[in-house]
């Protein structure tokens, strides 16, 4: 689910970046912010509520470990490329 989100958020956020019409920096802020990985918000609301806290704890370390992979691609496609 991770890899998923962290491959198809960004691919989603480019489309409709595009078929918005967005400036190419601002087309690139909301690619990357669609790259990060799962915020440490959803560790917190399940500890809050003691409510699934090993898969969601185990979710953000693995997301955050794959944005690693992925972030740097991630920014070098929004760049352009080689030039």
């Amino acid at each position: 689910m991770c890899a998923l989100k962290l491959a198809a958020m960004p691919a989603a956020a480019f489309v409709l970046a595009s078929l918005l019409d967005l400036p190419p920096i601002a087309a690139g802020v909301v690619v990357l912010f669609a790259a990060m990985p799962t915020g440490a918000n959803a560790y917190i609301f399940a500890v809050q509520y003691q409510r699934l806290v090993n898969p969601v704890s185990g979710a953000v370390a693995l997301g955050t470990l794959l944005a690693a992979a992925t972030l740097p691609v991630v920014v070098w496609v929004v760049a352009g490329g080689v030039k």
